[in-house]
């Protein structure tokens, strides 16, 4: 399996989600979600990483929603003996097809970000990020902080922590780098290991009235966890485009416009094999840019071949990362060949 890369800090958020290919309702489930993926607990065979799936999710009150193509990323699985291998989470990475879907889909987190912390009032971050322990004498000890939320934290460090005892951390914020502090008191203190950097302790630390008692602005617990939700929306550059890689899935599913919109959008590089029965079709695309196709109607130019597999509404597809040298035959973004091909598309059915 594929092990997933996390760009962004995620939150937890009760969604409803829905993957109309493999289940014909959805469900409302507890999930990690940020602008650049959900990880969601599912029973459904969404298949292996690299598969291409539309997700249709929608807020708890199902007061907004969205539908955004994404790739299968990681999965959770066991083997049962009697039912045989048993699907218990995924992890999918989130494929906008183009900007306004990008901002749609960053304004949906946002949404459910506001949603969650206004109904549930403690919804945690989950990332594991860099901080210092303060005031705790001559040196400033390293930390790592690997939950957040409105009322408590953990923290993993080296220095022993007794538990009753104050805690205060300072903690840079992955996208902004601004440095919040935070101040708390050990509820639970554990020792989980030894190493080379001597022993190791997990530090539950709570908040309780901390932040009511502390005056400085950049240093209240809830404006640290709406910070880090701020960022969970903002989406990093793809990590998927990388050689070898590839994505995978159903025309009938995943409609070929809205892949080439998704390539232009990432700048990506590599070739798009389409096949539908006995009929093949290959696309070359270098940095978002349709550069040529190849399918079997010969004597059709670049853009008459593409605009023939416009019309395909079924079959299989398979897009493979890697890097494209051929002549551009085209000489259009991908974006005006697209509104090209369907305002002929358009004329040819008036005249018709």
């Amino acid at each position: 399996m594929q092990s997933e890369r996390r760009r962004a800090a995620r939150f937890q958020a009760s969604l409803w989600v829905g993957i109309p290919e493999v289940a014909e309702d959805p469900g409302l489930a507890k999930c990690n979600i940020s602008a650049s993926g959900v990880l969601l607990a599912t029973h459904c065979e969404v298949g292996p990483p690299g598969t291409v799936r539309v997700l249709r999710i929608s807020t708890a009150d199902q007061s907004a929603s969205i539908d955004v193509m994404a790739q299968v990323v990681r999965l959770v699985a066991y083997e049962d003996i009697v039912k045989g291998r048993v699907i218990e989470g995924a992890a999918f990475e989130f494929l906008p097809a183009g900007d306004d879907q990008r901002r749609t889909l960053e304004d949906f987190v946002r949404e459910a970000a506001e949603a969650e912390l206004g109904t549930a009032g403690d919804s945690p971050v989950n990332r594991r990020f860099p901080a210092q322990l303060t005031e705790v004498g001559d040196a400033d000890p390293e930390a790592t902080v690997s939950a957040l939320s409105v009322s408590d934290m953990v923290i993993e460090t080296n220095w022993a922590v007794a538990v009753g005892e104050t805690v205060r951390v300072e903690i840079q914020m992955p996208a902004s780098q601004r440095v919040v502090r935070l101040s708390g008191r050990a509820l639970e203190a554990k020792h989980i290991s030894d190493g080379e950097g001597g022993a190791l302790y997990r530090i539950e630390v709570g908040f309780g009235d901390w932040e009511a008692a502390n005056d400085r602005d950049d240093s209240r617990v809830a404006d640290a966890v709406t910070t880090l939700l701020a960022e969970a929306t903002q989406r990093r550059p793809g990590s998927h485009q990388r050689e070898g890689a590839h994505l995978s899935g159903t025309l009938s599913e995943v409609g070929l416009p809205s892949l080439l919109g998704f390539f232009e959008l990432e700048r990506t590089s590599g070739i798009l094999c389409l096949e539908r029965g006995a009929h093949t079709a290959r696309i070359f695309v270098r940095e978002g840019r349709i550069v040529d196709v190849e399918c079997e109607a010969d004597d059709a130019s670049t853009t008459e071949a593409l605009g023939g597999l416009l019309e395909w509404r079924d079959g299989a597809f398979e897009f493979q990362f890697q890097a494209v040298k051929r002549a551009d035959s085209i000489g259009k973004t991908t974006s005006a060949l697209l509104i090209d091909l369907a305002r002929r598309h358009d004329e040819a059915s008036r005249q018709a």
